[in-house]
C-alpha cells in the first residue's frame, strides 16, 4: 500500500467517509507511523513535546522539547499528532 493510500484511508475513518465497510491498515495503524519513520529516517522527531510553532514565510518553525533538551527546527511541512491534557 503507498502512503497516500495509507494515510487517505487512515484519515477516511475518522471523518466518517465510505460505505460503512470497516476498513483498516494491516497491522494497526501505528504502521502507517512506522513506514513515515522509515521513508523520511532522522527527519522523523518522535517523543517530543512541542512547545510552539511559529510561521516565517513560507516556512514554520517548530519550538520543542525532548529527553535530551530544547530543539528548533524550520520546515515547509510540519506534521503534528496531538495528545490533549487535561
Amino acid at each position: 500500500m503507498s502512503a497516500g493510500a495509507g494515510i487517505s484511508l487512515f484519515g477516511a475513518l475518522w471523518v466518517g467517509r465510505g460505505s460503512g465497510s470497516q476498513v483498516n491498515l494491516l497491522g494497526g495503524s501505528s504502521r502507517l507511523g512506522e513506514a513515515v519513520r522509515r521513508r523520511l529516517g532522522e527527519r522523523i522527531v518522535v517523543g517530543a513535546t512541542v512547545v510552539s510553532v511559529e510561521p516565517d514565510g513560507d516556512r514554520a518553525v517548530v519550538h520543542y522539547d525532548t529527553a535530551e533538551g530544547r530543539f528548533s527546527i524550520a520546515a515547509r511541512r510540519v506534521v503534528m499528532a496531538t495528545d490533549r491534557k487535561s
